[in-house]
């Protein structure tokens, strides 16, 4: 929408950007305090890699996380010691896949699911959020299908999960010889997966 308004009043050169993004449900009494908690947690690291996977199909030119400074909104860093938080681990996977150079298509078939991909000439990468903005739900099966590697041989597929136990832990390992195939996950609420290939 934005993009459209600029473009029709002769601002095609203009830059879209978001400077202050993060979780919020509100910013009085409970709802603050749901808020902050949430950001240092599960739900804010999954509400950043579905913000990540969306906006990255959007026309906006720059997305600003708030914040990484010590402050109450930081759900990257811990604020006295800087150890990584869950939120920190969506980035390292998104910046991960940066280095490949090239965005892939991905499609999902399901509302609550958020992915983004990307390849370069020998790896690729996939990463996926069930994200939905509420406390519980009910545990998804996740068919991720993919096409398109290319690869002229074995297809070795890291798989590394982000959840209320593990900070990014690589969780399995298997190999692929085709083109196309499918996997198959159990993902519970706020759940992110990162899955890296080599070929």
């Amino acid at each position: 929408k934005i993009r459209g308004i600029l473009d029709d009043k002769g601002y095609t050169d203009t830059e879209i950007i978001l400077n202050e993004w993060n979780y919020v449900k509100g910013w009085l009494g409970d709802d603050w305090v749901y808020t902050l908690k949430s950001e240092q947690g599960l739900k804010g690291a999954s509400f950043i890699a579905a913000s990540m996977c969306e906006v990255h199909k959007s026309p906006l030119d720059m997305f600003m996380y708030y914040d990484a400074r010590p402050c109450a909104m930081n759900g990257m860093f811990s604020d006295y010691f800087f150890e990584p938080l869950k939120g920190y681990y969506p980035f390292k996977m998104f910046g991960d896949m940066y280095m490949m150079n090239n965005a892939a298509e991905t499609k999902s078939g399901c509302a609550d699911i958020y992915s983004f991909a990307a390849r370069s000439e020998n790896e690729a990468g996939v990463m996926f959020t069930y994200y939905l903005d509420e406390d519980a739900a009910e545990e998804k099966e996740v068919e991720l299908n993919l096409s398109g590697l290319d690869a002229n041989s074995q297809v070795k597929a890291d798989i590394y999960l982000l959840d209320e136990n593990n900070d990014m832990k690589l969780v399995n390992t298997q190999y692929f010889s085709s083109d196309c195939f499918t996997m198959y996950f159990k993902m519970n609420l706020f759940t992110t997966y990162y899955v890296k290939f080599s070929f």
